[in-house]
């Protein structure tokens, strides 16, 4: 009996020790990470670090890709863990080496990291448009991309290329007092427009204030299989129409999934989803800056709004016609400072000794604040599944070098 009342006490103290060192590397079994990976030819490593910078797992990815799951612990793990996804390929005398660092994350989850799927065929005719009596003065938007050309020849504005038959299109006519256009069809024969009788008002036309001339402004609407650009203009256009540095953004309707977007110097805007509002569409001025801008100890001056930032880091040799290029991006949910601190196992190191992260020079940083829900958690998502859909919502992004 009293052999029995012991055994009872030594089994209830180890189940309560057990319960109480969840942190223990030989008791934790449930997965803190998971991956899935496409083959793509060239070896990859995944590593995990705590938030101190301790090493808990690491793996060797084979070329074939695999489904990776990260259950047992070197080091003590919290709420959060730092995920290095680092990739080596030889193309020739060309050897690549890269490092994507994402700081911050939160562990049980799970991540894709796919390659691009590959495009089917492209149907598309020969498209020939002319636009008869428009202003000198005007700009054009022609919205087929492949192989287009442009002429003048007496009061007719001529254009050629490839139209893609699966896209609507559209010829736009910008004047500084009107914005209009012409849908184009699915014909190769030459289509016949004249200004302005054959041209329409845009549905939808807002102003944004931009104090600054813009450049790389673009709307769009996203239907299944198909893409149709309403407008695209650049800063030479811009300036040419004399807008008062004010943004048209036009729109037609008929759409579910609307995409904008266009830059203002070092800041920028991007929308996927409902036509922006001027509110949503106008970028707030925020100053950042960044005050130290080395790999180990990043910092910055933002504002409580931004929710993220991408700093990038490279060098490249040249020697004996043999060329190495280093790039590594460090994605951190904490925009105005995250330690970047990874300890490399040993086995990692002795193959790749060449490798030495003090050499990387510092190339800018861009900082984030968007609408769009766990907005860190899908920019990861979105840089690993090179297939994820662009979520619904606006994001504006500024630059500091």
């Amino acid at each position: 009996m009293r052999y029995l009342r012991l055994s009872f006490l030594l089994s209830f103290l180890l189940l309560i020790y057990s319960g109480c060192d969840n942190d223990d590397p030989d008791t934790f079994n449930e997965p803190y990470f998971t991956i899935d990976v496409d083959a793509r030819g060239y070896e990859e490593w995944i590593f995990i670090t705590n938030t101190s910078g301790g090493l808990v797992g690491y793996k060797q990815i084979p070329k074939e890709g695999v489904s990776i799951q990260l259950t047992k612990r070197i080091a003590p793990l919290s709420g959060q863990i730092n995920v290095y996804v680092m990739g080596i390929s030889q193309d020739g005398l060309k050897r690549s080496f890269f490092c994507n660092a994402y700081l911050g994350l939160e562990t049980g989850q799970t991540y894709r990291n796919k390659q691009p799927l590959p495009q089917g065929r492209v149907n598309e005719i020969n498209s020939d448009v002319r636009v008869a009596y428009a202003p000198k003065s005007a700009v054009f938007h022609w919205s087929p991309t492949l192989g287009t050309t442009r002429w003048i020849a007496w009061d007719t504005t001529y254009f050629e290329g490839k139209k893609i038959t699966s896209n609507r299109d559209l010829v736009a006519c910008f004047t500084a007092e009107s914005m209009m256009y012409a849908d184009i069809e699915n014909v190769p024969n030459p289509q016949k427009f004249r200004y302005p009788d054959d041209f329409k008002e845009y549905d939808h036309q807002i102003e944004v204030p931009t104090g600054i001339n813009p450049s790389g402004i673009v709307t769009s609407a996203i239907d299944p299989g198909m893409t149709y650009f309403m407008l695209v203009y650049s800063t030479t256009d811009f300036e040419k129409l004399e807008f008062n540095k004010t943004i048209k953004l036009c729109y037609l309707n008929g759409f579910d999934t609307y995409f904008t977007s266009y830059n203002l110097g070092t800041k920028s805007f991007v929308m996927n989803g409902d036509i922006p509002t001027v509110e949503e569409a106008s970028i707030p001025d925020y100053d950042v800056s960044v005050t130290n801008k080395s790999l180990f100890n990043f910092s910055a001056d933002v504002p409580a709004e931004i929710s993220h930032r991408r700093s990038t880091y490279n060098y490249e040799e040249a020697m004996g016609g043999k060329q190495n290029i280093y790039r590594v991006s460090v994605y951190s949910v904490n925009a105005s400072a995250y330690q970047f601190d990874l300890s490399l196992p040993k086995e990692f190191r002795d193959a790749y000794s060449e490798i030495s992260f003090s050499d990387f020079e510092y190339g800018g940083t861009t900082f984030e604040q968007t609408s769009i829900q766990n907005g860190y958690k899908n920019v990861v998502l979105r840089q690993l599944d090179n297939t994820l859909v662009p979520l619904e919502g606006y994001t504006y992004t500024y630059y500091s070098n």
